[in-house]
This record gives structure tokens, sequence and C-alpha cells, in this order.
């Protein structure tokens, strides 16, 4: 059954259960007044008070019953909005942290980058974008020629920047720090 008929339903079961406490008691107190009107007292020939004989405890326990079965039937009732709220603030939230995080990885390597000549730049920006390249793609992608790539490529990996691995005639080249 779909949670908001069954919060409909719990909710409408407390509304009658704290309506018929009211009408219960409502329905004492008038025959209270009818037996004073006749009598002119509200009190028994046995000598007790029509008040203390009233169920209190009956209209008490009811009524407490009829709210914590309302509240419950409201919750279930809007509990749907909630949790669909709930989860719509937790998808932006984590779309958020997750640009943020790119964002910072980007800036990160771009730091990173700082430290290099403009052609160390294109072969290191070329690996991360494609981690595996061979090597003669990374030379057709850079345009440098094979001699200054082999040499630039060298050098990063005597810096302990750049892994090569043997791939047939050629190497896949990856960068050794993670971004």
């Amino acid at each position: 059954m779909n949670q908001k008929i069954t919060g409909g339903i719990v909710l409408l079961i407390g509304l009658l259960l704290i309506g018929g406490a009211f009408v219960e008691r409502g329905q004492e107190n008038e025959m209270i007044s009818l037996y004073m009107q006749e009598t002119g007292s509200c009190y028994l020939e046995n000598g007790t008070c029509l008040h203390d004989e009233q169920a209190t405890w009956w209209f008490v326990t009811s009524l407490t019953s009829g709210i914590i079965i309302s509240i419950l039937g409201t919750y279930l009732l809007f509990f749907d909005h909630l949790v669909q709220a709930m989860l719509s603030k937790r998808q932006e939230l984590d779309a958020t942290l997750k640009e943020v995080h790119e964002k910072g990885e980007a800036k990160s390597f771009e730091s990173f980058l700082q430290g290099f000549s403009k052609d160390e730049q294109l072969i290191l920006r070329a690996i991360k974008a494609q981690e595996g390249i061979k090597q003669a793609t990374l030379r057709y992608k850079t345009g440098l020629s094979k001699t200054s790539l082999s040499l630039l490529l060298k050098s990063l990996e005597e810096r302990d920047i750049v892994a090569k691995k043997p791939s047939g005639k050629s190497y896949e080249l990856y960068l050794k720090k993670g971004f």
C-alpha cells in the first residue's frame, strides 16, 4: 500500500479517536447537567459526586492515543516528501563536491606544470589526458620530433615524473604522480 494512503488512513483514525473522546465527554457532561436540573445537585443518593464518577481516565487515554496516532499518520503522510527533499539536497551536495574536487585537481596539476618547460608541459598534459598513451601517438599529438620527444621523456623519467612501460616496439607512458 502506498505510504501516503496509509498515512491518510492512520491520520483519519487518530482524528476520529480524538473526536470520539470529545463527543463521549460531551455526552457525559450533558447527562450530568440534565441530572443536576432534575435534582438540583450533582450528588447521587449514595453521596458520590457525578463529576468524580466521570470516566476521566477513558477521556485522557482516548485523547492521548488519538494525538499519538494522528502524529504518526501525519509523519507517514508527509514522509515521502521529506525523503525526496533530503535525497534532492544530497544529490546537489554530491554534485557540488565533485565539481569542487575536479576544479581542485585541475588547479593542482596546473600548479605542478609551472616548473616545466613548454615542451615538457605539452607532453605531461597529453599523458594526463590519455594515461598509457604510446610514445608514437604522443609524438603526433605534441608535434615534437622523435629525438626531442625521446630526450624530454628520458629527462622526465630520470626525475621520476613519467614511467615508461614497454609495449611492443614502443612504450606506454604514465604519470607517476596521480592527479
